[in-house]
């Protein structure tokens, strides 16, 4: 009898042992899941100003960082964002936030600002998308001159602003795209006004998002987070599948080169 007693005591001590440590490794799992989600959301805040494309409120942000100019990013443009919109903006798993890399000169550097200016002056962001898509489809091969001087701080400087007009190889055909897709008059002629304002918010953020691409050390576009997690290979359906659709864990930061255009 008393072994009997003496087995279910180490029975029931085994057992509590085992339980403690399901509910401490749960709450250490609960733990680190918040920590990791403060880590994100922090992280994400630095976007809030770029278009969205999707619900504010979505579990997954994708980050695209691009240039309208940038051959690569229209090829990702092209075979990946209506997949991407189906699949997970659609069905609100994600939002999408794009980053004007504008990298490559004066031409990306002037559809970035129009872009931004359209964005804010339209109630709906389905023009933005529009003028986003066609940039890429209708984008060209001419070099682009590269203003240097003046682009540093929050805003340009007025030297600045003109040299980019001036050197602009396309000015000309935005502003028919603009009318083309439907931009009221009204519009465009906030967008003109916002060009030539080095304080527009315009300016402000297209600066912002170059200044982005140095904090975040992007040295390629186009490159693609979610979230924190950078994609080796943006144009490959499998890795947003195994983030977004696959995986409730926390993931670890990714640096992985993913190949494109600077």
């Amino acid at each position: 009898m008393k072994q009997y007693i003496k087995r279910n005591q180490r029975i029931f001590i085994i057992v509590g042992v085992v339980i403690a440590c399901i509910v401490l490794i749960g709450a250490l799992v609960l733990m680190l899941q918040k920590r990791e989600q403060n880590h994100i959301n922090e992280y994400k805040k630095q976007f809030d100003h770029a278009p969205l494309l999707g619900k504010n409120n979505a579990d997954k942000t994708i980050i695209v960082y691009a240039d309208f100019n940038c051959p690569y990013c229209r090829a990702f443009d092209l075979k990946m964002m209506d997949k991407i919109k189906q699949k997970y903006i659609n069905t609100d798993k994600a939002n999408l936030r794009f980053v004007n890399a504008s990298v490559l000169g004066d031409d990306s550097i002037y559809k970035s600002v129009v872009s931004y200016s359209l964005y804010e002056h339209t109630a709906s962001n389905k023009l933005y998308w529009k003028l986003n898509r066609r940039f890429y489809e209708e984008q060209t091969k001419d070099k682009q001159h590269k203003t240097s001087q003046g682009l540093d701080s929050k805003h340009p400087t007025q030297n600045a602003v003109k040299s980019i007009q001036k050197h602009t190889k396309q000015a000309q055909d935005v502003q028919s795209t603009l009318k083309d897709i439907g931009v009221s008059e009204d519009t465009r002629n906030k967008i003109k006004r916002d060009i030539n304002n080095p304080k527009s918010k315009a300016w402000t953020y297209t600066l912002k998002d170059k200044q982005l691409i140095k904090d975040n050390h992007i040295k390629v576009v186009p490159t693609v987070y979610i979230d924190n997690n950078k994609l080796q290979h943006p144009k490959h359906e499998q890795e947003y599948k195994q983030i977004i659709d696959y995986s409730p864990l926390p993931h670890v930061l990714k640096f992985i080169n993913c190949g494109g255009y600077f």
